[in-house]
């Protein structure tokens, strides 16, 4: 360029040629990006302005993969090695916060990483990775919008089959619901007062709160076998007392913790509750609070630590829910992170991570702006392949090394690659294995660093870092396409294998798309670390929900996929050397779970919000993992020592395929890995003998079956019983009513009756509800009998108001309605059932009473329909405006006598009338009936 260089052209590349400190005897042991920031770092002379590092390792930070520097020059570490390595890490004057098997992290010098490297102890040195949250959002998310007329398709708990395990029975839940187990998680912490993690006596289930990013104190310190020196803890008696100083400012570890284990107590707006019930809801809990928006390896590997720690001291097994992931590292589950994590686990004790959110399948309508953030190839010697970078317009942040892309490649350590960019418009430049570029173009600031110091010591593969950013104000890294391109050059030995490179993170800010691969992309390999480890549960998503009942009625997500399809942001695999990842997927898209008040997660986005005030919806393989996470900690209630080997395995073979999964290949495939969670076939690992069902039915004893009826008005109509032998919990999957005389708007209810008097008494509770159709309503999957439990049950019908006067009602249970089913053994025959059919009592409803003439079956009308019962036939129906104007002339029956005719809310050109107040008029014998209808249509 004709501009002079300024100094900090001049300082970025000093940094890029710089050779490695003195002493350095393995430069391979050190990790690319620790060996930028190392460098940067060293180029800065006393007393200059950039004392915190410089670009590029600043816009490699700022896009998300380097730790910050502190001020006094220390820098946060992993390091893989033997014995020893505490103690070099103490010569260097630095302060190891946590070991997990051959990994230590620390906090040293950056100046002094070449000289640990150096150390004989020592196996590789890297940056402590940045992770960040695996929910999906962003400005897009206004695109959450009212539904109108739409169901809310919830399959969540249904979709992976939790229910048939568990039954809440009085104040908490009976059968295999988590009790005994640990869930923990490492997150952005936990609203404490959240009704969903209490106990019915108001107590917490919170037994351990530690947050890293509290410096005040008191720290955990001496847990087990391990030291804690840094944070905040509370135990469950401060937490009750209210003087934890704990807090979850964006809401999404509340989230994700009430989806694992929340109990779903919590409710408001007068909406009942037990509408949102975690995978474990009696299970006890341990929370770290990591981080807020951003979450740093060795606190997670501490957080993880600590949470097993204090699960062994009270003697139970734990599953940890790691809802965080980052693209950086080789995918392969070498990185230290994962290899840390891989030692912390082992038999009842089980991590469970997101898969992450970087697909791009392009199964949604309409089309998300997003594309691929992968690229692979594997060329012949002296052969080139070609790939783009799409950066989509944006707006350029002010100052420098603010706005920056970065992309990492890893390829096998036997093979050349020389390296190509072309900026849009611009000349190429080419960097081949070994060597650095640090370049000034027109369309931005390169530096790429191709393996140069040769394999990386954590896998025996070459690393290649390629960084875009602004080294000038002005001179942001161009948007448009970008050439990337890959020529293979001689192999030192052996096969060359398949390059691959990933897009890890991007600045820009208002880009209206996601930046993504054009040319050569692929939507495979991007499951997230940690989820890549050997001995880790990877979890991706798939939709079951696009609705939910927000605050101002029924809210609508955008893009939608087919109900059971993949979510359309969900990681695919396999790892880079062909281990299958994901192992399963569960629900991900628009779940329902614990919300924490002001949270940043929603504050912004009142649409998320839950008609109860106290649920919210999200979306994201951070919805998937903990439903995983729960179904683990069943498991492990069920057998306590199960090792992470013997849960995958379990998790893998009981996951169920469908249209769906077969579509994309079956499984194991790349997207599903092998296929969909279900609880109830993983519980059914530990098949037992069957157990027993004793069931009777009888009819309900009336006081009187002639009855004046009103719309909502609920008559008992049978007594049911059950009595479950000490081997297995029992789920009643069949339990088919026949009804007569009941209209459509009517419902049959199964209640539990708590008091085993025959009678509906007030909050008793309500197991279902389900729409009265002609050909009978089946109530079962209702009701799981615990283990060696009795319980009384009653059938009941909700009156829609709908039906004529005089109405003749009556239920009956035929001969082999009735089908049970052992919830760990699967066996069918486990019913003893009654030898015959069993009615009801045959009430006689009247709908207007003596007193009346007309009876309106809503007012106001929130459902589709009007109904209007009276004595004796009209003459004339019709409905007004307020104003007068005439909507519509109803249709009259042919009767002269009592009956019934529906408004439908149309007018009389067919269209649904608005929200509003109307006048029903109708000419009746004894003269005129007028009636104010309000019509409140959600």
């Amino acid at each position: 360029m004709a501009r002079a260089a300024t100094r900090v052209a001049a300082l970025l590349l000093a940094a890029a040629a710089a050779p490695p400190a003195a002493g350095a005897q393995a430069p391979e042991r050190v990790d690319a990006r620790l060996r930028l920031a190392a460098r940067a770092q060293a180029s800065v002379q006393p007393g200059a302005d950039f004392a915190r590092g410089l670009p590029p390792a600043l816009a490699a930070r700022r896009a998300g993969i380097l730790p910050p520097v502190a001020a006094d020059g220390r820098v946060r570490v992993l390091v893989r090695g033997a014995d020893g390595v505490e103690a070099a890490i103490g010569a260097l004057g630095g302060e190891v916060t946590a070991r997990a098997g051959m990994v230590v992290a620390a906090t040293i010098p950056i100046a002094d990483v070449s000289r640990l490297a150096a150390h004989p102890a020592v196996r590789w040195v890297g940056p402590a990775e940045i992770l960040t949250t695996q929910t999906h959002g962003g400005a897009w998310f206004s695109a959450a919008r009212p539904a109108v007329g739409t169901a809310f398709l919830d399959a969540s708990e249904d979709d992976i089959r939790v229910r048939a395990l568990r039954q809440r029975i009085g104040e908490g839940f009976e059968g295999v619901a988590g009790q005994g187990v640990i869930v923990g998680i490492v997150d952005s912490g936990i609203d404490l007062g959240h009704p969903d993690f209490r106990r019915p006596d108001g107590s917490t289930r919170v037994l351990y709160a530690w947050d890293v990013t509290d410096p005040a104190g008191p720290a955990p310190g001496a847990v087990g076998g391990a030291i804690f020196t840094a944070g905040s803890e509370c135990g469950a008696a401060a937490i009750d007392a209210g003087a934890c100083r704990l807090q979850d400012f964006r809401g999404h570890g509340t989230h994700v913790l009430g989806i694992a284990a929340g109990d779903g107590s919590a409710t408001g707006n007068g909406l009942p509750p037990f509408r949102y019930v975690g995978g474990a809801p009696e299970s006890e809990l341990i929370v770290v609070k990591g981080g807020d928006a951003v979450f740093i390896s060795d606190d997670v590997i501490a957080g993880v630590s600590y949470i097993f720690e204090r699960a062994a001291e009270l003697g139970r097994p734990a599953v940890v829910v790691l809802a965080l992931g980052t693209q950086a590292g080789p995918h392969d589950g070498t990185t230290a992170l994962e290899q840390a994590l891989d030692a912390l686990v082992g038999p009842g004790r089980i991590l469970v991570a997101t898969a992450g959110n970087q697909g791009a399948y392009d199964n949604e309508v309409p089309d998300f702006p997003a594309g691929p953030i992968h690229f692979t190839g594997a060329p012949e010697v002296g052969e080139t392949v070609e790939h783009t970078l799409l950066i989509p317009p944006y707006t350029p942040t002010p100052g420098i090394a603010n706005d920056a892309l970065l992309l990492e490649l890893w390829y096998q350590g036997q093979s050349n690659l020389t390296i190509t960019l072309t900026p849009p418009g611009g000349q190429p430049a080419s960097v081949a294995s070994g060597d650095t570029l640090a370049l000034e173009t027109p369309g931005g600031w390169l530096f790429v660093d191709n393996a140069s110091a040769g394999p990386s010591a954590l896998n025996g593969d070459k690393q290649a870092l390629i960084l875009l950013f602004d080294g000038e104000e002005g001179e942001e890294p161009a948007e448009g396409t970008w050439g990337v391109a890959l020529e293979a050059g001689p192999v030192r030995m052996g096969d060359r294998g398949p390059y691959h490179g990933w897009i890890v993170g991007s600045t820009f800010r208002g880009a209206l798309a996601a930046v993504r691969v054009g040319e050569g992309g692929a939507n495979s390999h991007v499951v997230t670390t940690p989820g890549n480890g050997d001995r880790v549960i990877a979890v991706g998503a798939h939709a079951t929900r696009h609705v939910w009942p927000g605050q101002a009625g029924p809210q609508s997500f955008a893009f939608r996929e087919p109900l059971g399809d993949i979510a359309f942001f969900s990681s695919p695999g396999p790892r880079r050397d062909g281990v299958v990842r994901p192992d399963v997927t569960a629900p991900g898209k628009m779940v329902v779970s614990a919300y924490r008040a002001g949270g940043t997660d929603f504050a912004a986005l009142p649409s998320l919000l839950e008609a109860d005030g106290v649920h919210a919806a999200l979306l994201g393989t951070s919805m998937a993992t903990p439903q995983v996470a729960g179904v683990v900690a069943l498991l492990l209630q069920l057998r306590p020592d199960l090792d992470p080997e013997q849960v995958r395995a379990i998790l893998r073979s009981s996951a169920r395929s469908d249209a769906f999964v077969d579509a994309r290949g079956g499984v194991p495939g790349d997207a599903w890995g092998f296929g969909k969670l279900d609880a109830l076939a993983a519980a059914r690992s530990f098949a037992s003998a069957p157990g027993q069902l004793s069931f009777a039915a009888a009819p309900v004893a009336p006081a009187e079956t002639a009855v004046r009826g009103r719309a909502g008005d609920v008559l008992p109509l049978l007594s049911l019983s059950f009595s479950a032998t000490d081997v297995e919990p029992i789920l009643v999957d069949e339990l088919r009513v026949d009804v007569l005389g009941a209209d459509p708007g009517a419902e049959l209810l199964f209640l539990l009756d708590g008091d085993d008097d025959g009678a509906i008494d007030p909050g008793e509770q309500e197991l279902a509800a389900r729409a009265v159709t002609p050909g009978g309503v089946d109530l079962g999957g209702a009701l799981v009998v615990p283990a060696g439990r009795s319980l009384s049950a009653l059938v009941a019908l909700r009156l829609g108001g709908g039906a004529p006067n005089g109405t003749s009602i009556r239920a009956t249970l035929p001969a082999g309605g009735a089908g049970a089913q052992g919830a760990l053994s699967g066996s069918d025959d486990v019913l003893d059932g009654p030898p015959s059919a069993v009615s009801s009592p045959t009430y006689r409803v009247d709908f207007v009473a003596g007193d009346e003439r007309v009876a309106l079956s809503a007012n106001p009308v929130r459902g589709d329909r009007l109904v209007v019962n009276y004595d004796e036939a009209p003459g004339r129906a019709e409905i007004f405006t307020a104003a007068g104007r005439l909507v519509r002339a109803l249709p009259l029956p042919g009767s002269a006598g009592p009956g019934r005719l529906e408004w439908d809310l149309r007018d009389d050109g067919g269209r649904l009338v608005a929200n509003g107040a109307y006048y029903l008029f109708l000419d009746l014998p004894a003269g005129a009936v007028r009636r104010t209808v309000y019509v409140l249509r959600p």
